[in-house]
């Protein structure tokens, strides 16, 4: 892990090195000078202080957001992600070594938190750093030094205080750190700004509820054949989000909480022979846009019956940039329809040459009830317009879509509308029943990439 991070970088490493060492050596020599108890200690401590300082403020000269620092309202969060723990842990050291040099746990302590808040101030409000601020590793610091002071202090109690640093000298360092907290609280007042997110960190791992619900969906899709290794939690807007599942053949991921969207991605037997999935009964190979249907229609019929009833079926050739260095395959789709309305039920599957299943979208969603569409397409166009602030009429239309849409917690149908204007496209979402416009980005999370095949 650390051959990965400092790759590169080995001049730092040296640099960093000689630094603590050199401050290392100063602090054992000057210790020794005035006679201080462990000088030793006092060494060690001053080079953890060293490393901790290069390591957080280790730039990689690129460029930061400058007086800005980011306030997670998930106090804990630090200590269920990994990074979260290793940035407690770079603080234990200070926290012990302090400590036993010392033995003045309270002034180690005040340190230690001046420290972790000048680090973070630095971080955000030196752009040159390139780091960002983040009141998470503030917590995780902190909780470091503390852990540290706390294992010190029960290695040395019971021990004579005559060894300790003098009085005058821990009332000095309290008094320092007292005057370095109210220069920092300046700086945060005169500079940095607050950006209060819920988290910080987006994946994390899975509940046994979560993980649960992808591995059900992976077993109903493939009938147990491919088992989750690992799952994580990739947050969205408020609790929602997807469950991600790996495994040794692929990905998977299932909306959550809703669980009715499954997306699967398989290694194609053109990369690695043995991880696509072969449809029992309907071997391949698929050379044409029929026998990929035939192959198809086998895994439906078999594992997902509900997206044959009143759809309709396409066939696709998959684009070449999808396939990679691969040969393309074919994407079989069936969409519900009612009437002009394509509804959110959906299964695509796809094919590779050699007739097997290398991906999968499914979403089983019972048909909503909808609103009736009562704004016509050219009124809809005339809303887009004016919505992207430009003209539809010399701009190239696309083929415009009617969608049912889960759009801000309610079922609504919507025109999607496209302009295209040389090589740049413009979208946006009508509501058909209200012709209220608006970017189809808005749209809620949970569509899970449903009508990826009809956005620009």
């Amino acid at each position: 892990m650390l051959t990965a991070v400092f790759r590169g970088h080995e001049g730092f490493v040296a640099f960093a090195v000689f630094l603590t060492a050199a401050c290392a050596a100063a602090v054992w020599h000057r210790a020794r000078r005035r006679g201080l108890p462990r000088p030793a200690l006092h060494a060690l401590w001053a080079a953890s202080a060293v490393s901790v300082v290069a390591l957080t403020l280790w730039t990689t000269h690129g460029s930061g957001m400058s007086g800005v620092c980011t306030v997670n309202r998930d106090v804990l969060e630090p200590f269920r992600t990994v990074q979260g723990r290793l940035n407690a842990g770079l603080f234990v050291p200070f926290g012990l070594l302090g400590t036993l040099a010392t033995r003045r746990p309270a002034v180690v302590l005040a340190l230690g938190l001046l420290t972790s808040a000048a680090v973070e101030t630095v971080q955000g409000a030196a752009p040159f750093v390139a780091r960002l601020c983040d009141t998470s590793d503030l917590v995780a610091n902190a909780a470091g030094v503390a852990a540290g002071v706390a294992a010190g202090a029960l290695l040395v109690a019971g021990r004579s205080r005559e060894t300790a640093l003098p009085a005058r000298t821990g009332r000095r360092a309290l008094a320092a750190t007292g005057v370095g907290a109210v220069l920092l609280g300046g700086v945060w007042l005169l500079w940095m700004s607050p950006a209060v997110v819920e988290h910080t960190v987006s994946d994390v791992p899975a509940s046994a509820e979560q993980r649960e619900a992808v591995e059900t969906a992976l077993r109903e899709a493939f009938g147990g054949h491919y088992s989750v290794e690992s799952a994580s939690f990739v947050r969205g807007e408020g609790e929602s989000g997807t469950v991600a599942a790996h495994f040794a053949s692929g990905w998977a991921e299932v909306d959550w909480p809703e669980r009715d969207g499954l997306r699967v991605d398989l290694i194609p037997g053109e990369v690695e022979e043995g991880h696509a999935f072969a449809v029992p009964g309907a071997p391949g190979p698929a050379r044409t846009a029929e026998e990929a249907e035939r192959i198809a229609t086998g895994y439906a019929e078999r594992y997902a019956p509900w997206a044959l009833e009143g759809s309709r079926v396409a066939v696709e050739r998959q684009r070449a940039e999808e396939a990679g260095d691969g040969t393309p395959g074919w994407w079989v789709t069936w969409t519900g329809r009612r009437g002009e309305v394509l509804l959110p039920k959906r299964l695509d599957v796809l094919v590779e040459p050699a007739g097997r299943l290398t991906g999968l979208v499914a979403r089983n969603v019972e048909a909503p009830r909808l609103p009736e569409v009562t704004v016509p397409e050219e009124r809809a166009w005339k809303a887009a317009g004016k919505h992207l602030g430009r003209g539809t009429g010399d701009a190239e239309r696309a083929e415009p879509v009617l969608l049912a849409v889960r759009h801000e917690g309610a079922w609504r149908v919507h025109w999607l509308l496209t302009l295209r204007e040389g090589s740049r496209t413009h979208t946006a979402a009508v509501d058909a029943a209200t012709g209220e416009a608006h970017p189809a980005e808005t749209w809620d999370a949970s569509l899970g990439g449903q009508y990826q095949p009809f956005l620009p």
